[in-house]
């Protein structure tokens, strides 16, 4: 559902990964929400007094439904997942819930290496780029994505934590694309990765994750 009246409140901007995450999940879950633009050039930033009172940390995203402010954006997922998406995406089985939050964990093996490939490519002027930094921050994230393929590839899945997409596969998909974008673009070299590549494939078939994360790279 898209942004409209409601009682839950999403703070920040649609070109930051995390937010896009949050943004996915509410799609997905056709829940109705107000978004308000918060974090980098926006007012509501870190050095805005109101903002930090519901996320002294500064950044976003960060949610207030009714009177309940939350950050993390994983945090925010299991959330929203729980109160407005019951086992869709979040089953009830401890196990197979305890194996979607291994992976939710395991995305910030990931993140480490493809935030700052990311960051240096696509947000910093050529003129300023660190090579070494570039070059071996593509060269872990690549085996990151082969460690995800080696598990793909082992146990036969279609997504991440099993046969049906979940929670599991938000966090990891988002930065999927902006990897494969940077490939596309001739920025950085991506391995074959064949089952990687296929569940992205299925990723890109789901019209929630089109609508709220592809996007130009900013």
């Amino acid at each position: 559902m898209s942004e409209g009246e409601s009682k839950l409140v999403l703070y920040g901007r649609i070109n930051s990964g995390n937010v896009q995450k949050i943004l996915w999940l509410l799609d997905e879950l056709q829940v109705s929400y107000k978004r308000i633009d918060a974090g980098g050039k926006f007012d509501m930033n870190g050095n805005n007094k109101e903002f930090l009172k519901l996320n002294p940390n500064g950044l976003v995203p960060v949610i207030v439904d009714d009177d309940f402010v939350l950050y993390e954006s994983n945090a925010i997922l299991r959330y929203i997942s729980s109160k407005y998406g019951g086992a869709a995406f979040y089953p009830f089985d401890f196990q197979q819930r305890a194996v979607i939050e291994q992976w939710l964990d395991w995305y910030f093996t990931i993140v480490a290496n493809t935030r700052l490939v990311y960051m240096q490519l696509i947000r910093t002027p050529k003129e300023k780029q660190d090579t070494k930094i570039i070059h071996s921050s593509v060269e872990q994230g690549n085996h990151d994505w082969q460690q995800l393929d080696d598990h793909l590839s082992k146990t036969k899945q279609d997504y991440v934590c099993g046969s049906t997409f979940t929670l599991g596969d938000i966090p990891l998909a988002c930065q999927a694309y902006r990897w494969f974008t940077m490939e596309e673009q001739s920025l950085l070299k991506v391995p074959e990765i064949p089952h990687v590549r296929a569940w992205y494939k299925r990723i890109l078939a789901r019209p929630s994750f089109v609508k709220t994360v592809v996007q130009p790279l900013s």
